[in-house]
């Protein structure tokens, strides 16, 4: 049936009809409207970032729960709401004025003249109200023809991810520093390795010439600086191993519970016959029955490279003193003698890595350069420490700290 014939009561229920399904289809695409905002509100409210809205007069006319948070603070503080007292307000309102002063000349650019800022970093307050760094990206809000009616700002705290890199910074420059210090450390060591080998092969030759010319006077003093440089060498090696042991792992922390006098009998053992070939006296002030909690390994290394090194620097007929002392819940041991002492300058370089520092003792010995260094970290691994004390001509007394027992 064509339009024309039809009945004025068939049109007007198609128009009826007509009506009906656009009135549904405009229900429908309101309550989708209403969907989608409650989605888009949603999705902006649980974001963690700081988002909000300004119109052209720099008013807020949207802040989610991460802006309405960070200025929360400072909005009690001048004793306003902040779930609605900052919407339709300027930031000179509800904002410290010398933040305001600085958020209100990025506004002018993005909504007077159309600029986007984005990732700039700037001040803020987190939701306590302390200072933060942050990054914002502010852009201009246009209506449907293109027109700038405003300006949507997103804000992050950038705090944490600010200390972290300053943190990563620290410990890369303090690895570049340890680097080189052990490029320095292992050049020092192989100078000092050098020089004993370089002894041993010289007077082994020459050992061989006298051989050769049946001339045996010298080969007894020769065979003793070679032993002596020998020893020197597997001091040093030794040291070595433990050091890098150390440093990779490789020495297990193992403290147990040790009465601190049986260990010195141990170590002093090893020492009798050297001090005795230069006369010197080792006396003992210790604790009977002190328990210490320790590396047994660790500490047994502290103590023998404190004592060589005492011996070594003390002259014939000198005197070395062991002692303790309880400091708080530490105990403090100090190995003094009464030896040629240890200049000013030298004293801050005995501990370190990158300095060469070994001299040669009373009766010209040769230290390894290196056993103080392991004294250092093994002292530091039972959360102590360990430093010198000295004067020219006088003598010196090497101090370290150990955790008495846990019970």
């Amino acid at each position: 049936m064509k339009d024309q014939e039809k009945t004025k009561e068939q049109l007007v229920s198609e128009l009826a009809e007509l009506r009906k399904e656009y009135n549904s289809l405009k229900k429908s695409s309101e309550t989708q409207k209403q969907k989608d905002k409650i989605l888009l509100h949603t999705i902006i409210n649980n974001l963690p970032s700081s988002v909000f809205v300004k119109d052209k007069e720099f008013r807020k006319t949207l802040a989610n729960k991460a802006h309405l948070s960070r200025m929360c603070a400072h909005l009690k503080s001048l004793g306003l709401d902040p779930r609605i007292d900052i919407i339709g307000k300027t930031d000179f309102e509800v904002t410290p004025l010398e933040l305001s002063e600085e958020y209100f000349a990025d506004d002018k650019k993005v909504i007077q003249f159309g600029e986007s800022i984005l990732n700039k970093e700037e001040s803020g307050y987190n939701p306590n109200g302390e200072p933060i760094n942050q990054i914002v990206t502010k852009v201009p809000l246009l209506d449907y023809i293109g027109e700038i009616i405003g300006m949507i700002g997103i804000t992050t705290d950038i705090t944490e991810l600010r200390l972290a890199g300053e943190e990563i910074k620290i410990k890369n420059k303090q690895l570049i520093k340890s680097n080189a210090e052990k490029d320095k450390f292992f050049s020092i060591i192989a100078h000092d390795l050098r020089s004993p080998f370089n002894s041993i092969l010289g007077f082994c030759e020459m050992i061989i010439e006298e051989v050769e010319a049946k001339n045996l006077d010298k080969v007894e003093e020769y065979a003793n600086i070679i032993l002596k440089s020998a020893s020197r060498a597997v001091d040093l090696l030794m040291n070595l191993m433990y050091w890098a042991q150390s440093q990779t792992g490789g020495i297990k922390f193992n403290p147990i519970n040790i009465v601190i006098s049986d260990l010195f009998e141990e170590v002093l053992v090893l020492f009798e016959d050297i001090a005795r070939q230069k006369n010197i006296i080792i006396d003992k002030d210790l604790p009977d029955n002190l328990i210490v909690s320790v590396d047994k390994a660790m500490i047994a290394t502290v103590l023998r490279n404190l004592i060589s090194n005492a011996i070594k620097f003390t002259h014939s007929g000198g005197k070395i003193v062991i002692s303790t002392e309880l400091v708080e819940n530490m105990l403090l041991i100090s190995v003094r003698d009464n030896g040629v002492g240890i200049p000013k300058e030298v004293i801050d370089k005995l501990f370190k890595t990158d300095e060469s520092h070994s001299t040669l003792g009373t009766k010209n010995e040769k230290g390894t350069g290196l056993g103080l260094v392991l004294c250092k970290e093994f002292a530091e691994n039972h959360h102590g420490k360990i430093w010198a004390e000295s004067e020219l001509g006088k003598g010196s007394v090497f101090k370290f700290s150990l955790p008495l027992a846990v019970y």
